[in-house]
């Protein structure tokens, strides 16, 4: 599990009857639909709703209330305490749940399946095939560039970090998390890895 979007209840709107741009603005997501229920309805039509016994005292989520209005209404999950438009909940005794959800506004919160975070170095390894083009490199270090492909991409990698089997090993930076793949930087080039040409994390 990786936390994406981390909650901050200093940001949280605080408007009464504005309970979804409450629950984002704490997430830092812009705005996409019109009330709670919405979003609720878009967790559930993609997998990403699930129930109350499945949280967990590290997870920051948006959580959908079964208040039976026509708009429902969202709160904030955040590492066991509960915060409903910028205020902190005493108690959840009573209340009814649709449950929480990996989405907020279609952004992903949280990803249950990313074993690495972004912002974490990892070392990689992953086999290529040069295509043949290079050019000078712009990194204080010089040297060239070489076009590569790894069967699924082709991109720019600097000449120092492939190996003589043409393996790239090098130790990166995660930029991107989505599901199992990562948007990598090595130097001054950023690319694509599968999560299972990462060896290790730091």
């Amino acid at each position: 599990m990786v936390q994406i979007k981390k909650f901050d209840i200093n940001k949280m709107g605080r408007k009464p009857g504005m309970c979804l741009q409450n629950v984002r603005l704490g997430f830092g997501i812009g705005k996409k639909f019109y009330d709670a229920k919405a979003d609720m309805l878009n967790n559930r039509s993609k997998g990403t709703l699930h129930p109350m016994n499945e949280l967990t005292p590290d997870m920051q989520v948006p959580v959908y209330v079964d208040s039976a209005s026509e708009h429902e209404h969202i709160i904030a999950y955040d590492k066991g305490t509960y915060y409903s438009d910028g205020k902190r909940l005493t108690s959840i005794k009573g209340i009814k749940f649709f449950g929480w959800g990996e989405l907020c506004e279609d952004v992903r919160v949280i990803d249950l399946t990313a074993k690495y975070r972004q912002g974490q170095e990892v070392e990689i390894d992953v086999p290529i095939k040069r295509t043949g083009s290079t050019r000078k490199s712009n990194i204080p270090q010089g040297g060239l560039d070489v076009q590569v492909d790894d069967g699924n991409d082709q991109f720019w990698i600097h000449e120092s970090l492939i190996r003589p089997n043409n393996h790239i090993v090098a130790r990166v930076k995660i930029c991107y998390v989505g599901g199992n793949n990562y948007i990598v930087q090595a130097f001054d080039q950023q690319f694509w890895v599968n999560a299972k040409n990462i060896k290790k994390g730091f």
